[in-house]
């Protein structure tokens, strides 16, 4: 009786082992993947547009992948020329190698292997340069800069996001499609849409003067709808017509508008 006691005993002690080993694993692989996506947003909204777009151009004209020519200028922090690109890639398209491939003999191993990850990275989260996402105004008579960071309200917050400054009642229209979250008025954002987008990102259109007609609370948004006008209302009331522009990922995580905006902007 005491042995089978003992057996039993031991087979729980493994079975607790091993579900305690898999827990652990799972935290882990968890966080791992939260970091992933986490860094991955930030690396992508800090891509500048124009080396996206020259990236791009590039990679269609050489059979490779914009993303893999990206992340090689970021990891190697150089700010090359639109003709420094197509030339990087007509050299590896050269040698009939993959992106990756050909950069292993000129980068150090830590610097592959971080190659490697922002280019994944890039591929997964860089989904915002491209055609699913419009300019969210006209483009004629608005300007806008990158004030990501910016202190507010003397210094008690932060801008998270991107003003585009015009006109009053300038048309604003969705940057993408998706389902409307949030329709109404808020302290800060005054007349406000926040429009869940087919990615899951949150998307924040505050200061409207008006709302497209129609729109309600889970109504399904195309990209470049018109869903309101351009005003200043909330705590914008003392300042010039703009939109606020914010992303919010579906981790509740803001990142910077600025790049996507410029690329949607110049190259939309």
């Amino acid at each position: 009786m005491t042995g089978l006691f003992l057996k039993i005993s031991g087979n729980l002690t493994r079975l607790f082992l091993l579900l305690l080993v898999l827990t652990i694993t799972g935290t882990w692989l968890v966080k791992e993947q939260t970091r992933f996506q986490r860094d991955g947003y930030i690396l992508a909204s800090s891509l500048d547009a124009d080396l996206v777009y020259n990236c791009q151009k590039a990679a269609r004209k050489y059979g490779l992948h914009w993303a893999v020519l990206a992340a090689y200028y970021s990891v190697t922090k150089q700010q090359p020329t639109a003709a420094e690109i197509f030339n990087q890639a007509a050299e590896i398209a050269s040698t009939g190698q993959s992106g990756q491939k050909y950069f292993s003999a000129v980068l150090t191993g830590e610097e592959l292997s971080l190659l490697k990850q922002q280019a994944q990275q890039i591929k997964r989260f860089g989904y915002y340069f491209s055609p699913q996402y419009v300019f969210p105004t006209l483009k004629r008579g608005v300007y806008f800069a990158d004030t990501w960071l910016a202190d507010r309200d003397g210094g008690r917050r932060k801008h998270l996001g991107t003003d585009i400054f015009g006109r009053n009642l300038t048309p604003i229209y969705a940057v993408s499609g998706g389902r409307i979250e949030k329709l109404g008025w808020n302290r800060l954002g005054g007349k406000r849409i926040g429009i869940r987008d087919i990615h899951g990102n949150y998307i924040y259109y505050a200061h409207l003067a008006a709302y497209g007609q129609g729109l309600r609370e889970g109504s399904r948004i195309s990209p470049g709808q018109l869903i309101g006008y351009m005003g200043h209302t909330g705590n914008a009331e003392d300042t010039p017509d703009h939109l606020h522009l914010g992303i919010m990922t579906p981790w509740g995580q803001w990142v910077n508008p600025y790049h996507f905006v410029v690329y949607w902007y110049k190259y939309g």
